[in-house]
């Protein structure tokens, strides 16, 4: 499992979670400011983990307690 904090901005993201796919690795996404919120959604569901949007750090925490509860043990 991987959590990644990114705007999802660039190049890239959609090919790597197939890889992820691949190797097993579920991606829990994280987007904040101009987030590109479809890619990032696209991501989580590509690998079977969820997109989450902060726009203060402080939500942070929160966002992590409602990660851990979606991983299964």
């Amino acid at each position: 499992m991987a959590i990644l904090l990114t705007d999802g901005q660039g190049e890239g993201g959609r090919a790597q979670a197939r890889t992820a796919t691949d190797r097993n690795i579920t991606i829990h996404t994280i987007g904040f400011g101009g987030a590109d919120g479809n890619k990032l959604s696209d991501i989580a569901s590509i690998t079977g983990g969820s997109y989450h949007y902060v726009s203060d750090a402080a939500e942070l925490p929160n966002v992590f307690s409602r990660v851990a509860e979606e991983v299964e043990p």
